[in-house]
């Protein structure tokens, strides 16, 4: 009887495993039970590489981002997923590129291969490869000619929805990861300082200062020098506010920065007494232009000026009244940087110690106590701790 009962059931195992075997997905999820293989949806990562030569389109595409999905342990897949970045349907190029990045710089034979998906027509294509080119550093050397050729492209100049950043920035980047080797680039990253807003300009000094060291770094110095005298005011303005950024290496700009507090836009005067605070720790120059700028309609420029005058510290009780007024600004972030800058001032500040106490009394949700209430009881513990006890401020 049991020999019989053992047949029976050796037959339905072999049944079931025949079954289980004539089933591509039954198949795959059954290797990767017995590989001990990553998984996406159920199924291995040698599910998804086999899929990666599938007629189907949709299916192709579906591997594709599944082996993005699966990361970093996905070695193997790399071969595949090169091969695939030349697929005619977008999507799978766009998601073989978009995993190359997820698993990371784990084989230099594929630098080849990004290096050439930067000529992709798929901007994101062009995006995802930079982007896995970041992650090699120095090893990308290989791709810096085709990297200082897409720095030419216009196209790439253009920020990217919903990403908030450009192929162009992500390239110089990359350039500036690569370091030393990717020197033939200097030109084409100065070519790109030359006309760049703001963040990109400071990527592109850092980048300088990383592939030449101070040389390279001077000569993006001398750009910007060149910028603070531009006749659009906006390309002023971002001279001056990439020099404010760059620490000691912005050095040699300093008597152009000095012309530049008489520039007749005060977004550029504000820049440069910024950038001339950082350098030379010029107090008399710079805090009168910045009281300036608490008063300006933007936000964003009342903001800048706010937080320059704090590391400015004590240097800055000139600018106590002004500060002062601004807890009646009608933005509760402007409320908060002032009260934290006044603390920063310190004990000269104590024309401002009515106000902070006012500041007090700013109402917190729920019954607990509001950013600005918390801020006011430490600028007065700073400014002046025996008007802070007398108000009810812990010690």
């Amino acid at each position: 009887m049991f020999k019989r009962w053992a047949v029976g059931l050796a037959f339905v195992l072999g049944i079931t495993a025949v079954v289980v075997w004539a089933v591509p997905e039954w198949r795959g999820r059954a290797q990767g039970i017995m590989s001990n293989q990553r998984t996406h949806d159920g199924m291995p990562e040698s599910y998804w590489i086999r899929s990666l030569q599938d007629p189907d389109d949709d299916v192709r595409k579906e591997a594709a981002f599944a082996l993005g999905q699966i990361g970093p342990d996905c070695k193997e897949a790399i071969p595949a997923l090169c091969t695939a970045l030349k697929d005619d349907v977008p999507l799978v190029r766009i998601n073989a590129a978009l995993a190359l990045f997820k698993i990371g710089p784990q084989d230099p034979a594929e630098i080849p291969a990004l290096a050439e998906a930067l000529e992709d027509s798929e901007p994101l294509v062009r995006l995802d490869a930079v982007m896995a080119l970041s992650r090699f550093g120095p090893d990308a050397a290989p791709a810096v000619p085709a990297l200082t050729a897409a720095l030419g492209n216009k196209e790439h100049a253009e920020y990217m929805p919903p990403f908030a950043l450009s192929i162009r920035r992500q390239t110089v980047r990359t350039l500036g990861r690569i370091g030393p080797d990717a020197s033939a680039a200097i030109p084409a990253v100065l070519e790109v300082l030359a006309g760049a807003e703001l963040d990109e300009r400071l990527i592109c000094c850092f980048a300088l200062d990383a592939i030449g060291g101070p040389k390279a770094a001077r000569q993006g110095v001398d750009v910007l020098i060149v910028g603070l005298e531009d006749k659009d005011p906006e390309r002023r303005r971002v001279a001056a506010f990439t020099l404010s950024e760059m620490g000691s290496s912005a050095k040699p700009a300093v008597a152009a920065l000095g012309k530049a507090l008489h520039d007749p836009e005060i977004l550029v005067r504000l820049g440069a007494a910024g950038a001339l605070w950082m350098l030379e720790r010029q107090v008399e120059l710079v805090v009168g232009i910045l009281m300036e700028g608490l008063q300006h309609s933007d936000a964003w420029t009342r903001r800048w000026s706010i937080d320059v005058l704090g590391r400015m510290g004590p240097e800055a009780r000139q600018a106590v009244p002004a500060l002062g007024k601004m807890l009646k600004d009608g933005s509760a972030e402007m409320r908060l940087a002032a009260v934290k800058t006044l603390g920063f001032i310190g004990p000269d500040a104590k024309s401002a110690v009515p106000q902070l106490i006012e500041a007090l009394k700013d109402p917190g949700m729920r019954g607990g106590p509001s950013p600005l209430s918390t801020s006011a009881a430490e600028s007065l513990r700073r400014i002046d701790p025996g008007a802070a006890a007398r108000a009810g401020v812990e010690q």
